[in-house]
């Protein structure tokens, strides 16, 4: 068995690490362009990690609701989405245990049993989070709209220089 190497690593991160963004970038040339994309990219990680989180809310709520007796329609419906999302609300529950074949989906089968909300869904956990994303959301589409305005002329000032594709030299 060859001997364990005492080198260590070259950039990239410790496996054992889960932040993505515990990287050594001092071997990276930080252009402005570069600086803004790992920004970006951090911005974005911490966006998904609050989707995650937000996502398992839902789901919570669902169960709630679900034990109320309310019908799954009307479950996916409050939170805003389609009958057509049901095979993926399925696979959601599947995984949390609940089996979906016993689920009402169209009709109640009983009357509505008012179910407790937990304190981390209170109304006050929810609005401190409202105040702290619209600003946020806003910002972005603002952002949004100023890239809509300024990327095709960025687009077509990059694409030839990512492809290699110079001018052609006249020769005489």
């Amino acid at each position: 068995m060859p001997a364990a190497s005492k080198t260590p690593p070259q950039g990239g991160r410790r496996t054992s690490d889960p932040d993505p963004f515990n990287v050594d970038m001092i071997e990276v040339p930080m252009t402005p362009a570069m600086t803004s994309l790992h920004e970006v990219s951090k911005l974005r990680a911490l966006i998904l990690m609050a989707d995650r989180y937000l996502e398992d809310l839902v789901l919570d709520g669902s169960e709630l609701t679900l034990a109320e007796g309310q019908t799954a329609t009307h479950t996916m419906r409050a939170q805003g989405r389609s009958f057509k999302w049901r095979m993926q609300f399925n696979r959601l529950l599947k995984k949390r245990g609940i089996d979906p074949a016993k689920l009402n989906w169209r009709s109640r089968t009983r009357d509505l049993e008012p179910e407790e909300v937990p304190a981390y869904m209170s109304p006050e956990v929810l609005a401190a989070m409202r105040s702290l994303i619209e600003p946020l959301a806003e910002v972005i589409r603002k952002s949004s709209r100023e890239r809509d305005g300024q990327y095709p002329a960025i687009h077509e000032r990059t694409k030839p220089r990512i492809e290699g594709d110079l001018p052609e030299v006249i020769s005489l």
